[in-house]
């Protein structure tokens, strides 16, 4: 494994994730934010003693246990945040969803690599459009530990869904409405989970329920980032 003086020169930042609402489950079994790293070189770098911080005044924050792991030769590794510290080689505190600067510094607490971060989006991750490169953007498809060249990238973030009815309890049958703006899609799944580019599809946004069913609603449109979901 090549040592942090190439690391200084070569390791970037490539994905955050500051708002990870149940989007990618954590070692903690928890929706942690996070961040990825990147290796653009021919060899593995260790990231034993390596440090993390979100204070630029303060690079020694978090020291990286001797197992943290390495990242991979041309390859990825994410490293993950949280608060309650349940995992020893998790860092003791989260990134900000108000937005922030995250710092990646080597065994001598010298800096790799600083990188500042806006205000968060809920299930969305902030990444670099191609691996390393300098464009970054909102990306409703995070790809932790793989690669963000075929991710999809949008500046906007469609309304969330209109729904008629609020979540109630029935004796009889029950239709609800769902607005469906023009140019939009409307997705929805049956079994609490949040709907993705391939849950079923309403091109009407009307239901009819007869008995107990959980319904969460989701807007998709092309160059857009999909809604936030809504659960009835």
């Amino acid at each position: 494994m090549i040592g942090s003086i190439l690391a200084t020169a070569v390791l970037v930042i490539n994905e955050i994730m500051a708002s990870n609402v149940g989007t990618v489950m954590s070692p903690a079994t928890n929706f942690d934010s996070w961040i990825e790293l990147y290796n653009p070189t021919d060899e593995d770098i260790s990231l034993n003693g390596f440090f993390l911080s979100d204070d630029s005044n303060n690079l020694k924050q978090w020291q990286m246990p001797a197992d943290i792991g390495f990242v991979p030769a041309k390859g990825f590794k994410v490293i993950w945040l949280g608060s309650n510290n349940i995992k020893h080689n998790q860092a003791p505190f989260n990134l900000d969803c108000e937005g922030g600067t995250i710092c990646l510094s080597d065994k001598n607490g010298e800096l790799i690599t600083r990188q500042n971060y806006p205000e968060a989006m809920s299930r969305k991750a902030y990444a670099r459009k191609t691996d390393g490169g300098d464009e970054w953007g909102w990306t409703a498809t995070p790809t932790p530990e793989a690669s963000n060249n075929g991710a999809t990238f949008a500046k906007e973030r469609l309304q969330a869904p209109n729904v008629n009815l609020g979540s109630q309890l029935f004796k009889s049958s029950l239709t609800i409405k769902v607005d469906i703006p023009e140019g939009t899609t409307l997705r929805f799944t049956t079994d609490g989970s949040v709907p993705t580019a391939s849950s079923a599809i309403s091109t009407k946004g009307q239901f009819t329920i007869s008995k107990t069913t959980n319904y969460v609603f989701r807007l998709f449109q092309d160059g857009y980032l999909p809604s936030v979901p809504v659960t009835r």
